[in-house]
């Protein structure tokens, strides 16, 4: 092992693994929409059109390692505003992870159900989902104004990748079954969409682990902000050539 290690290394596999859901999940759906045909349990399984299968918990696993990731920032960083940043990113990337899993989002259409009507648009929980959308985007830019570029870019691509997709891909797939237009182009636009949420997630991730560097150090690694172990070896050739003086 060298003497330090970059965890952005490992996302790697994480992108392989979405790809690799994601392309099963088209090579099984084809040109038939979910809309039209009964499915096997196999695709039950592993279409992304589902939101409680393999594909789910693999996006729920991936931001809530990115929250983690964020959180580990926040309790290496010293106090005030760097830690409360990076416990905010921490905790809305958590709740990004508990609506993966429990769909929350869907149950956004209540909100305007009184003047909406599925008929109208099949896809109500877009309507709220763009002002909370757009609250998260402020919120975004306001913590990672000043934060490291490293990590800003990361958190920026993640956070686009994932709204747009989840928003723009909805809205596109509203339109198409309201034209009637449930063959081929739904299914593309479905896995299109998915395929962003997910490597949205990964980008995610990708943001916290940037911050993140594994040194050697007795007995074992130690785990440090990226420039924290650059500091300590300022600090030694400093205080040797003040030893030398």
């Amino acid at each position: 092992m060298p003497d330090s290690l970059r965890p952005t290394r490992w996302l790697i596999p994480f992108v392989v693994v979405t790809l690799g859901l994601v392309v099963l999940s088209g090579a099984l759906a084809w040109s038939a929409s979910p809309m039209l045909v009964e499915r096997g349990q196999w695709r039950m399984y592993v279409d992304v059109y589902d939101e409680t299968n393999l594909t789910t918990w693999w996006s729920t696993v991936v931001l809530a390692l990115g929250a983690v990731s964020y959180a580990v920032v926040a309790a290496l960083s010293g106090p005030g505003w760097q830690r409360r940043r990076w416990a905010v990113l921490a905790a809305v990337v958590a709740l990004l992870s508990l609506d993966e899993a429990t769909v929350l989002h869907e149950r956004l259409d209540r909100f305007v159900l009184d003047w909406l009507s599925p008929e109208d648009f099949p896809y109500l929980w877009v309507v709220p989902g763009l002002a909370i959308g757009a609250a998260v985007v402020i919120c975004v830019v306001v913590l990672t104004w000043t934060a490291p570029r490293q990590a800003r870019r990361w958190l920026v691509l993640g956070f686009l990748l994932l709204l747009g997709s989840a928003l723009g891909g909805e809205l596109v797939q509203g339109w198409l079954v309201s034209e009637g237009r449930l063959g081929l182009p739904f299914v593309l636009c479905y896995h299109l969409e998915e395929a962003g949420e997910m490597l949205g997630g990964v980008a995610l991730l990708g943001g916290g682990l940037r911050m993140l560097v594994l040194r050697r150090a007795a007995p074992g690694v130690r785990l440090e902000l990226v420039g924290a172990g650059t500091a300590d070896r300022a600090d030694d050739v400093t205080t040797d050539v003040a030893a030398l003086r």
